[in-house]
């Protein structure tokens, strides 16, 4: 019972003697007792006889009160125990004697005489012993108490210690990279409160064993810090019968063992890495492939281990990436150009070259946009010596990925040069040339190897038709005496006309397309202001096996032939036979079945020029130029100023306009050559910011031929 303060409360006892009271003392509380032998002695203080057994009984329920309180959280009540206890001890003490004694010897059951009668000095020594017992019990108090307190601190100092590492790193593995001076001393901090929690809690668990207080008996078990941010950051009650503590020395035993191996492996490993890649990537610059093989890689064990650690990590960015560069840089030394022997080889294994090059560069320029992404001043903080040696820090390094930048693109132009050029020199004419014109334009597709034609004849080639042989169907309109004649010819794969036969149903053969063994023509012919057109499909020899006349009135551009379907799709637009006619007026889309009869017509008004028009799985695109453009949901486009741009029209397998896909400033293309790579990319020779009038009026090009690749979900892929 817990006994705090004393209230003055008068109680009358009337005659009753001392002895009456202290027989009620068993059946009476710790507090009731306590509270009625102090009235009693504040009755009996005031006279000359003084009962010293009423001093010794309340002191001997305060020492038993002094037991029975919790000492950790009633500590202020058990150490107002303690002084009152040797307080009213002492008082007996003071007033007892052998009279008393004598007379109240019933009254000290637990003393035993020294002789055959009680005496005072007996109860004297036993109150001696009491308050020597008080005077231990208070010293292990306070000492268990001492133990206690500096074991909850210094735990709870490495609660805060902990928290505040969590706190500055949101990542253990960020942790392992970002070790300093710093986290050093706040692990140093950690590591020695929690020694100190140990130290305290075994001496507090040891005191409670050997002197217990307040019927504690503690144990406590070590629990492992499993996941960082969620262990290691909940206090415990360290008076508990059984309670758990986080084992924060192992944590730290275990990181630094990390720190000290692990990521020592990775600092020495990116750093040899990085060395051996750079010195890659220089050889292969320098057109060198000495030590370097094409399927290059580095050791996974690197990698792995470093996004075991580091997640995300810039350093695995910039290793990868300097991977794909090897291997990009490989592959243009790999594909160097060779000397082509005919027009059929430049235009398929150049593309087939070009195309390798251009998806080891996406490659790369993926994982460059994905160091650039992950070079954050915190992830280069990671590895902060070695990019200080290497790049010259956090600035250094971001000029490096820029610079990286610029020199796989001007890489890619040097390599792509060779290939340009041969594509360009196809269709531009040479000084030595026959004369074999393309479309009437200074800027012309020719055969670049001896085509034997008649002589006195000027030859226009409007259509080239490969074949699976290397042979080639051409078509066009030679000139003889002021008048035209639409002709086809076959050239070998040596250059030689195998046979040549005009076509008197017609003025122009403007399109070809090979079936098989056969192929179809379109021969145009202007009538009152309007052009007459009419299909023939001729053998491989040339013979006519059947023509039709075609419901159109207007200039064929372009046309394609599917040998699934069997199906001619044919563009139609203008009554002008100029290469580079422009004219706001209908342009027609029409595809025909195997016996040339309609099978649907689709047309859009616009302000240009049609270059091509090519198939890829099932959708067709109309490339051309435009100044104005109205699609088949009515939207309008224009050009600025009057100027011209290119323009990529889709439809569909059954005649349905899409949306149009419209260029617009800063670009200015002319799309003058469209060819089909395959069904992802489409290559186009053009002029960039050409005028108008120089390109329809004045019949020339001054500009320099541009070469674009368009995707077939005509994005712009690349163009110089």
């Amino acid at each position: 019972m817990v006994i705090i303060a004393l209230i003055t409360v008068q109680i009358s006892y009337g005659q009753r003697e001392y002895s009456e009271l202290y027989k009620s003392l068993p059946s009476k509380t710790n507090f009731e007792a306590y509270w009625e032998l102090y009235q009693y002695l504040q009755k009996t203080t005031s006279k000359e006889y003084v009962n010293s057994n009423a001093y010794y009984q309340i002191g001997l329920i305060l020492q038993k009160s002094m037991r029975e309180t919790d000492p950790f959280l009633e500590t202020w009540i058990v150490e107002n125990h303690i002084n009152q206890a040797k307080l009213y001890l002492s008082l007996a003490k003071m007033h007892v004697d052998d009279q008393q004694v004598r007379q109240q010897s019933a009254y000290y059951p637990t003393i035993k005489p020294a002789g055959q009668r009680l005496t005072a000095d007996d109860v004297k020594k036993d109150i001696d012993l009491r308050i020597a017992e008080i005077e231990d019990f208070y010293l292990n108090f306070n000492e268990s108490l001492l133990y206690l307190t500096k074991c909850v601190n210094s735990y709870n100092q490495c609660i805060i210690t902990f928290a505040e590492i969590n706190h500055e790193n949101n990542r253990l593995n960020d942790l392992y990279f970002l070790k300093n001076d710093l986290i050093e001393e706040k692990l140093t901090t950690l590591s020695e409160n929690f020694d100190s929690t140990i130290y305290y809690l075994d001496k507090f668990k040891t005191l409670l064993e050997r002197y217990p207080m307040g019927n504690y008996k503690i144990s406590y078990s070590l629990k492992l810090i499993d996941v960082y941010r969620l262990s290691g950051l909940n206090s415990t009650n360290f008076l508990s019968d059984n309670f758990t503590i986080w084992d924060f020395k192992t944590w730290i035993k275990d990181f630094l063992n990390i720190t000290d191996t692990d990521v020592e492996f990775l600092y020495q490993s990116v750093d040899e890495t990085n060395k051996i890649n750079t010195a890659h990537i220089q050889n292969l610059l320098r057109m060198k492939t000495d030590g370097v093989q094409p399927d290059y890689s580095m050791n996974p064990l690197v990698i792995n281990k470093i996004l075991k650690y580091d997640y995300n990590s810039a350093a695995a960015s910039l290793l990868n990436y300097q991977e794909s560069k090897i291997h990009y840089l490989y592959s243009i030394i790999d594909n160097q150009p060779t000397v082509r022997v005919t027009t059929f080889d430049i235009f398929t294994k150049s593309r087939d070259a070009f195309l390798s090059i251009i998806q080891e560069k996406l490659k790369t320029d993926h994982l460059l946009n994905d160091a650039k992404t992950k070079s954050t001043p915190e992830a280069i903080q990671k590895y902060e010596k070695f990019y200080d040696n290497n790049y010259g820090g956090y600035t250094g390094y971001q000029r490096y990925l820029s610079g990286e930048t610029l020199e796989n693109e001007m890489v890619l132009n040097n390599a792509l040069k060779g290939y340009k050029d041969n594509i360009l020199q196809l269709h531009t004419p040479s000084d030595d040339s026959k004369k074999i014109i393309y479309r009437n334009e200074p800027i012309s597709l020719q055969i670049i190897f001896p085509v034997d034609l008649p002589a006195q004849k000027r030859y226009w080639i409007h259509a080239k038709q490969p074949m699976n042989d290397n042979a080639m169907f051409i078509a066009g309109t030679h000139s003889i005496d002021r008048r035209q004649v639409a002709f086809v010819a076959m050239i070998d794969s040596m250059g030689t006309v195998k046979w040549l036969k005009e076509l008197p149903q017609g003025n122009h053969a403007i399109l070809t397309a090979v079936l098989n063994d056969e192929f179809a023509v379109i021969v145009s012919s202007p009538f009152d202001n309007m052009v007459k057109n009419k299909m023939i499909l001729l053998d491989k020899m040339g013979n006519v096996k059947n023509s039709k006349d075609l419901p159109f009135s207007t200039v064929p551009r372009a046309l394609i032939y599917d040998d699934i379907a069997q199906t001619y799709t044919i563009s139609f637009k203008g009554t002008s036979f100029k290469p580079f006619y422009s004219s706001n007026d209908m342009l027609n889309i029409s595809m025909l079945n195997a016996k040339f009869e309609p099978i649907w017509n689709k047309s859009v008004t616009f302000d240009g020029y049609i270059a091509n028009m090519v198939k890829t799985d099932d959708n067709y695109f109309i490339y051309g130029a435009y100044q104005s453009l109205t699609d088949d949901n009515g939207k309008q486009y224009s050009t600025d100023a009057g100027n011209i741009n290119m323009f990529i029209y889709p439809i569909t397998a059954e005649g349905n306009w899409t949306k149009v896909t419209v260029f617009k400033e800063p670009f200015s293309y002319y799309p003058l050559f469209v060819s089909k790579i395959n069904n992802e990319y489409v290559d186009i020779i053009s002029v960039k910011d050409a005028h108008p009038d120089k390109l329809i009026q004045e019949k020339s090009v001054n500009a320099q031929p541009y070469y674009m690749i368009i995707s077939a979900n005509r994005s712009l892929y690349f163009a110089k």
